[in-house]
Formats: C-alpha cells, sequence, structure tokens
C-alpha cells in the first residue's frame, strides 16, 4: 500500500514522499465475508477456514475482536491453504475475545505469513458466530475469580442444570483445556445436588497441580462430570479466570510426605514486580527428595527455645517462623523449582527499595524482629507493611548443637545469600538499620526469590 505524504518545506518548496505500509498479500475466501456460524448445529463437525496462496514459512490464522486485531487469538495454520477448526475450537476462541456463552457476536479473521507478522492483512473477513448454549450456570461466562490467602474459607458457589437427572452423583473438574483435557476434580468431592460450594482453598490446591504462571491471573475451564454415565453434563465448558493466592506450597520427602505451605509477598520496586517468600523456608528434604543431614546441612532450634515464648504453642510457633538453619550448600540444594535463593546484589536491592520506601522496617515481622523490645517502634504505620515477616533469627555456627539465638534479641537479621564475596554466605543487616556485611557463619535462615519454570 502507497500513500502519498505532502511536506511543506523552507522556502515555500513543497515534495512530495510515499509511505509504503508491507501487506501480507493473503486473501482470505471463506467463510465468506460475514457468514454466520452456529456452533450449536450438532451436524457442525468442522469450519474450514481458507486463503488463496501457500505460505514458504507457515502460515497463521488471526482471530480478533476488533477491526485492527489490536487484540487476538492466533494459530499456526501449517503450509497449506486452509485450515479446519472444531466448534469447541471455535467456541473456545469467541469465549477468550469477549463471547459470552449461548449468545452471538462478530469476529474478524485473516491470514498472513508467519514470519512476516508486522505486516498489514490484505484481507480481513467477519463471521458471526453463536456460541454453545452452555448448560452451566455459576460463575458466569468468563467471570474473574480472586483467591485471597487471607481468606481460604471464603466460598464461591458452581452450579448448572440438573433436570432429568435428579439423584445423579456428580463430580467438578478443572483444566487449562477447554475439551477438559488432563482435569482435576476436587479430592474426595462429590455432590447428588445441582450446585456445590468451594472454598478458596479448595479451588488453590487443584489449581496448583497444573502448570501455570504463579501469582497471576490463568484462565481455566470448568465442567460437572456425571460420574455415572461419565459425561459432562454441558457439551461446552465454562471458563473462569483465576487470580491464585499468594501462596506457595511445597510437597516433597518419601512419597510426598512433607508439606509445608508459605506466604509470598508480593513487591513492586525499581520497576519491577517481585515475589519473595513471606517465611523462613522450614523443609528437611532438597529438592529432589533426598534427606537433609540435621546438624551437618541444616539444624533447627532445639524444642524448648525460644525462651522469650511461655507456652508451647508459642514456643511453636515462633520455631516455625524462624525456619531452618541451612549451610549455603544445603539451601541450594534445598531451593525449589522456579525459585531461587537471593544474591547479595538481591538483598541490598531489596532494603535499597525499603529505605527509599520509608524504612527498612517495612521488611521486619511485627511478630518475631526483636521480640522483647521493639514494641514502642512497632507503632510505626510502616511495620512490616511489605508483608516480606523478616525475623531476627540469629544463626548457626554449624557445630551440631541446635541454631545459636544469642542474635534474636538484637536487631540483626541473618539471611543466606548466593554470590557473596571472598567466599562468604551469610548476609546481615546490621542493628544500626543502615549496615550490610558479609559473614562466614556456617548457616543461616533461607529465603527464596520467584523466577518462574
Amino acid at each position: 500500500m502507497i500513500l502519498p505524504v505532502l511536506a511543506l518545506m523552507s522556502g515555500c518548496k513543497t515534495e512530495t514522499y510515499e509511505l509504503v505500509i508491507p501487506m501480507s498479500g493473503i486473501n482470505v475466501t471463506s467463510p465468506a465475508d460475514g457468514a454466520s456460524v452456529d456452533l450449536n448445529d450438532m451436524d457442525l463437525d468442522i469450519v474450514t477456514f481458507s486463503w488463496d496462496q501457500a505460505q514458504e514459512a507457515g502460515a497463521t490464522l488471526i482471530f480478533s475482536a476488533a477491526k485492527n486485531l489490536k487484540t487476538s487469538v492466533t494459530i499456526d495454520a501449517g503450509k497449506g491453504v486452509s485450515y479446519d477448526v472444531t466448534p469447541m475450537d471455535l467456541n473456545t476462541i469467541a469465549s477468550q475475545l469477549g463471547i459470552v456463552a449461548g449468545s452471538s457476536g462478530m469476529l474478524y479473521w485473516t491470514v498472513k505469513s508467519s514470519d512476516n507478522m508486522a505486516a498489514a492483512a490484505s484481507s480481513v473477513h467477519t463471521i458471526n458466530v453463536s456460541r454453545i448454549v452452555s448448560k452451566l450456570r455459576t460463575p458466569a461466562d468468563q467471570s474473574v475469580l480472586e483467591l485471597l490467602v487471607d481468606e481460604p474459607e471464603a466460598e464461591t458457589t458452581f452450579s448448572w442444570d440438573g433436570e432429568g437427572q435428579e439423584g445423579t452423583d456428580y463430580s467438578i473438574e478443572f483444566s487449562t483445556d477447554a475439551n477438559m483435557t488432563g482435569a482435576f476434580s476436587i479430592d474426595g468431592l462429590t455432590t447428588s445436588s445441582a450446585s456445590v460450594s468451594l472454598t478458596a482453598d479448595q479451588v488453590q490446591t487443584v489449581i496448583e497441580q497444573f502448570d501455570i504462571t504463579r501469582f497471576s491471573q490463568n484462565t481455566f475451564y470448568w465442567n460437572v462430570k456425571n460420574n455415572t454415565s461419565g459425561d459432562y453434563v454441558s457439551r461446552a465448558s465454562g471458563v473462569v479466570n483465576i487470580k491464585d493466592m499468594l501462596r506457595f506450597t511445597d510437597v516433597r520427602g518419601e512419597n510426598g510426605g512433607e508439606v509445608n505451605q508459605y506466604r509470598v509477598a508480593k513487591l513492586e520496586y525499581n520497576g519491577k514486580t517481585v515475589y519473595w517468600l513471606a517465611e523462613n523456608f522450614r523443609s528437611a528434604y532438597a529438592a529432589d527428595g533426598t534427606p537433609l543431614t540435621r546438624g551437618t546441612e541444616y539444624q533447627t532450634l532445639a524444642e524448648n527455645d525460644p525462651d522469650w515464648c511461655s507456652t508451647p504453642e508459642e514456643k511453636a510457633a515462633a520455631r516455625k517462623a524462624y525456619g531452618n538453619y541451612y549451610t549455603l550448600d544445603a539451601a541450594l540444594k534445598a531451593c525449589p523449582e522456579g525459585w531461587k535463593l537471593p544474591t547479595y546484589d538481591d538483598w541490598r536491592e531489596l532494603y535499597d527499595a525499603a529505605g527509599v520506601a520509608g524504612s527498612y522496617i517495612v521488611l521486619k515481622s511485627p511478630d518475631y524482629y526483636k521480640p522483647q523490645d521493639a514494641v514502642a517502634e512497632k507503632a510505626d504505620e510502616f511495620w512490616g507493611a511489605w508483608g516480606l515477616n523478616l525475623v531476627s533469627a540469629g544463626q548457626w555456627w554449624g557445630n551440631g548443637n541446635p541454631a545459636d539465638l544469642t542474635s534474636d534479641y538484637s536487631e540483626h537479621i541473618y539471611s543466606l545469600a548466593d554470590e557473596m564475596p571472598d567466599g562468604n554466605c551469610v548476609f546481615v543487616q546490621s542493628a544500626a538499620g543502615t549496615q550490610f556485611w558479609p559473614q562466614t557463619s556456617a548457616g543461616a535462615p533461607a529465603r527464596y526469590y520467584y523466577i518462574g519454570k
């Protein structure tokens, strides 16, 4: 495409320029422009999209709800001149582009060469799509469900049309695929009614089984299975966009016998969003499930520690907050998939950002940092504001004895760090709150930083 552009230059001289916009050179042919596709038609087996020329690099089939194709769903259509889309897949595409189940809407579609997606489309057709009528009632199609770590018992009702199937035993299933491939159900949950209320904790437990981008919004499909016939109640699965909890569940050890759950802190600094474990790590196993050796690779507090706690329950809660004390090698072996042990630079960046935000106390636990002599300071509005909950847990000298808590009552925070200078392994934030130095202690608490799988 060539567009004339006029420019008025000095001395009243006018020059004409031509703006060349590259075109795809591909003309789409069928379905015809403005065609209607009723996905409820049980005789409809396939919808064929075709165009006039094959592409050596392969073709990309593009669908959008807008003529400018700004927000789109793309399909690798291969090197031919047509591509078959099943009604279920087209139903999913329509759902992703905002057409609600059981309703109709217009979609734009075109084809471009896969190696020239920046080119303008030479031709764009529209299709009017009638989405499959769903027997699933609530939550509404395309709903957003946010799972809050502080509200694990909050309930969401999933309901469906059970007319004519009274007394049937149902189970509810979730998948990341519209055809319910690789679906997971709620363990042990069945119902004979046409609705069930699921807690945030139940939904979180299911979605953690999928390979998803954690701590963000992911699209899930859900359906209800008739356990007598093995069929799904609805021909089309429902769509629910789930924001998962800021929680990490770590399962390891023999037969998955050790299960620890950790809160996760979502922090924003230096123009980026980062996720840190908001609790000290507690596992007695390496990430591959092999046991770590207590006394040489890690250590814990003695059962009667810390002495400032007055009841066994308080002591147990404090020991959980302090977590395990690891050598550097053990902490690296224990690091979960998708996480990393923070480096010296990671810790410095975190503390520097906190200092700019107001004070280092935004990082510190209101309950387990300097527990006996910081009551007045903890009245500060910034205390623990970032939810990271760093604790003054002391360090471990590696002598086979329980961890040394001599630093517990100071303001020092000891943290394992990778890539420390001069062969050190512990990052220390000092009592003054402005000094940071490496230390050669045998071990200290471990936190991990999320990097994704």
